[in-house]
């Protein structure tokens, strides 16, 4: 676990969450159907959009993912309307979702180590808990 204080763990934690609500709302204006033309789906736009750093993008997996989504989707537009198909890619959107729970299962690897390593923190507190009590013990018995 990290040695940084709590406050500090907060705060970042804090703009972490506010990058990842401003990359939603690039991906949802990217995604809408009145930018599809003027707006390129990549990091860079992204990034641009939401105004943080395109390394911000290239950390966070998910991100990649759904612009694999909308880049399918668009040229599934593109190829529907010059066959004048309607039927989506059924490929395309079986590896969308592979994709997604690769990421998620990433994540939940992350998080579970994350856990176990706040568990042996934990369980190191308390040894230094239960030894300073005993500490206190010995010297009141002294006294």
């Amino acid at each position: 676990m990290s040695k940084r204080p709590k406050e500090l763990d907060e705060k970042l934690a804090e703009i972490s969450n506010s990058s990842d609500e401003k990359i939603i709302d690039a991906l949802e204006k990217i995604e809408s159907s009145e930018h599809k033309g003027k707006l390129k789906a990549t990091i860079t736009a992204v990034a641009k959009i939401a105004g943080v750093h395109p390394n911000t993008v290239r950390n966070r997996p998910w991100v990649k993912s759904r612009l694999k989504v909308i880049k399918n989707r668009r040229k599934q537009l593109i190829d529907s309307n010059s066959d004048n198909s309607k039927l989506p890619n059924k490929p395309a959107v079986e590896e969308m979702l592979r994709d997604r729970i690769r990421a998620l299962l990433e994540q939940n690897a992350i998080l579970y180590q994350e856990i176990l390593g706040v568990n042996s923190e934990m369980k190191r507190k308390d040894n230094e808990i239960s030894v300073l009590k005993r500490r206190l013990n010995i010297k009141n018995k002294l006294k």
